[in-house]
């Protein structure tokens, strides 16, 4: 099976520390190459031949995994054998004249381009000043080369190599530049998609974004704008959420939905986006959407005055960030949605009976600890079968509905209403004693009455913690037991635990 599966290729690169030793063996060979052009410079064969040797050396070091400082010495090493081996064969083989001059220029490009434009001027300097001297040792009689060349011919070479160096210094470092932005960028956008990993809520995401915008992208100010069911609300960076109107009408916001595009402008004056960041300029509007719904927008001030550039790598990045945000706001609430089913009833939106237990498992041991109250009430719709018999389901699931609304309408947030069961429902009222948790089922019996279509009453039973019980489940058999004595008694009242 393996056999049959189609090959991939892999593509065959070279590393940079290996280009380099590559160009080095070239200029060795042509080295060995120049006495058959330069007689008198036999002398070179052996010397290129010892550092070909060298250079073998360095290699199998190098493929050895050297710590990084010591890398670093033996790279400074090497450098230093290459100026005065190629100086050395420049000076034999005829001075500024030699064939070989060619090979300090490729060097210096090579280590410009490939160790870095400080590496080339550093060699280039070195080699000048290996020239240099060498035509002051020949001039002090020290050893005698024959057409070593002038003192001119040797500075203008010695000069030429730092003009070289300096200039493919300058075109790398002007070629690295945007490659250099893009990787800041796009390690950025990875830092993004990682706090966006750890925030699971749209004010959050929203935050995250516009402190990104500031933070890492070099935006001046970012705010972002979202449209949920209450309106429009933003959030400046390293700010708050606050609430804003009419943006619909902005006509850059609508350009930027339809377009799907990012907008620039050089000012917000006069325009609703001004509120949000007044005095703007040189802004970038882009869109946030969801599942292709737009839902807001992100706003990110460059400034530096009018006449300013924006870089188009940070529009694209900007471009980019609202968009993964935008994922994460999508992942939020399709989350959302899921712990919601998860934990809620269907037909009445109330909490389901695995929510109500944890709740109350988990309430029950903070009033254990801080010996508070906790009362349960239990709700029943009086002769509920009978409004499914002889209406319907759907009347029935509506009387139901419409009970649990009015339930979940008169409780605290502290408070939690689930379905336990068919028609019974439950209310959980932390740091409530037996006598209040008796006044809140009266009045919540009384709501749930008004709030049905038909005429309907409700019984209920209430037992509190730890008047009635000691624990969760004798909790829920005590108000349960309550609740039969109310049924039994002739229904339509409340009954508490004894």
């Amino acid at each position: 099976m393996i056999e049959d599966m189609p090959r991939v290729r892999a593509g065959w690169t070279l590393e940079r520390g290996a280009a380099l030793q590559l160009v080095r063996a070239v200029e060795a060979v042509i080295v060995i190459a120049v006495p058959s052009f330069v007689p008198r410079a036999g002398v070179l064969v052996p010397m290129a031949i010892t550092y070909l040797v060298i250079v073998g050396i360095g290699e199998v070091i190098r493929r050895s995994g050297l710590p990084a400082r010591r890398a670093v010495w033996r790279g400074w090493l090497l450098l230093c054998i290459d100026g005065a081996f190629l100086v050395t064969a420049v000076v034999l083989s005829g001075g500024y004249k030699s064939p070989l001059v060619f090979c300090l220029f490729l060097h210096v490009m090579a280590i410009s381009l490939l160790g870095g434009a400080r590496a080339g001027v550093r060699f280039a300097g070195w080699s000048a000043a290996l020239l240099i001297g060498a035509l002051v040792l020949q001039h002090e009689g020290v050893f005698h080369v024959r057409d070593f060349g002038t003192t001119r011919g040797v500075i203008s070479d010695a000069v030429a190599l730092g003009v070289v160096a300096a200039a493919v210094g300058l075109c790398c470092f002007v070629h690295e530049q945007p490659l250099r932005r893009s990787r800041e960028q796009l390690a950025a956008l990875v830092d993004l998609d990682a706090a966006l990993d750890r925030v699971p809520h749209d004010d959050e995401i929203l935050s995250t974004l516009a402190d990104h915008a500031q933070d890492r992208l070099g935006f001046a100010r970012a705010a972002v704008l979202l449209r949920d069911e209450d309106g429009w609300r933003f959030v400046r960076s390293h700010g708050r959420f606050a609430h804003i109107e009419d943006v619909d009408t902005d006509p850059l916001v609508t350009r930027a939905w339809s377009t799907g595009s990012p907008e620039l402008v050089q000012a917000l004056e006069g325009r609703v986006l001004a509120r949000v960041l007044p005095n703007a300029h040189n802004v970038v509007i882009a869109p946030v959407s969801v599942d292709d719904e737009p839902v807001g927008v992100v706003l990110a001030e460059w400034g530096q005055g009018h006449g300013a550039r924006i870089p188009t790598t940070t529009v694209r990045s900007l471009t980019r960030s609202a968009t993964h945000a935008a994922l994460s706001l999508r992942n939020a609430r399709l989350l959302a949605d899921v712990e919601r089913l998860a934990t809620r009833d269907a037909l009445t939106g109330l909490a389901n009976r695995r929510l109500f237990e944890e709740t109350l498992a988990r309430e029950f041991a903070r009033a254990e600890r801080g010996d508070r109250p906790l009362a349960l009430v239990v709700l029943d719709i009086d002769f509920f079968k009978g409004v499914n018999d002889g209406h319907g389901h759907q009347i029935g699931d509506a009387v139901l509905r419409d009970v649990a609304t009015a339930i979940e309408s008169r409780t605290k947030a502290s408070d939690l209403s689930a379905r336990y069961g068919g028609d019974e429902l439950v209310v959980l009222l932390p740091d409530c004693t037996l006598d209040n948790a008796v006044v809140v089922a009266e009045r919540l019996r009384a709501a749930a009455a008004e709030a049905a279509p038909l005429r309907v009453t409700v019984s209920a039973g209430v037992a509190a913690f730890p008047t009635n019980a000691l624990h969760g489940e004798a909790l829920i058999a005590a108000a349960d037991a309550a609740l039969y004595v109310a049924k039994a008694n002739g229904r339509n009242q409340t009954v508490a635990a004894t």
